[in-house]
């Protein structure tokens, strides 16, 4: 089957496990839609390796040809509360004769964990739905030298600038990003692609949640 998305990146990243679920070899179609997240497709390279290394996904390509579900006006079934798993869901199903059941206590993603990051604790601050309170000080006081950012240089700069100075690793796409939280020892933070990363790798992971817009918790008991 061929899907459609023209979300972020962790949208799109939450819409695998819907993928997963659905039997067959699938291929994902990206397009750009005005509204409230950047162009998909000139970030297609970031995410096109992590993807097309799932057993499920067939291609990954930039195109406007008509997918057999179209997953971009999931937002209407979104909320503040609603998981982005379950407002992709809810939008897949509403094409769907039978109900599609996804869970996401199972990961949906693979990769082969990286030695960069062995005994390490990978982190990651985007500037959107962050937690005021979360104590991101005292997790560079308590764990030092172990910890690694990754995230592009403004991320890495206002994180050392507020937190205290941590080492960096840098990525090419989100394949190689997998492969370094796979092979890390934990990985903390906030709602963004990443953290999505995190979450799909089924990997032990320490969330700051975003009071405003609580929608990435997942009940796991590694999380």
């Amino acid at each position: 089957m061929t899907f459609r998305h023209s979300g972020d990146l962790g949208d799109c990243i939450y819409a695998l496990p819907i993928l997963k679920a659905i039997p067959g070899h699938h291929s994902m179609l990206f397009v750009d839609r005005p509204g409230i997240t950047r162009p998909l497709t000139p970030r297609m390279g970031l995410l096109k390796p992590l993807f097309e290394a799932q057993p499920y996904i067939k291609s990954v390509t930039a195109t406007e040809d008509y997918p057999d579900v179209d997953i971009v006006p999931f937002r209407r079934f979104h909320s503040p509360t609603t998981t982005l798993v379950d407002a992709q869901l809810n939008e897949v199903n509403s094409h769907s004769a039978i109900p599609i059941k996804v869970d996401t206590t199972q990961a949906w993603l693979d990769a082969e964990p990286d030695e960069r990051t062995k005994g390490r604790i990978l982190i990651a601050r985007s500037p959107r739905y962050n937690n005021n309170y979360f104590p991101w000080g005292q997790i560079v006081q308590h764990y030092g030298n172990r910890l690694l950012f990754v995230g592009i240089e403004h991320e890495y700069s206002n994180f050392c600038f507020t937190n205290g100075k941590v080492d960096q690793i840098r990525v090419d796409d989100y394949l190689e990003l997998a492969g370094l939280i796979k092979g890390a020892e934990l990985f903390i933070g906030n709602q963004s692609s990443p953290m999505a990363v995190a979450i799909g790798l089924g990997v032990p992971f320490i969330q700051g949640v975003c009071l405003l817009q609580p929608d990435c918790i997942f009940n796991r008991k590694n999380a």
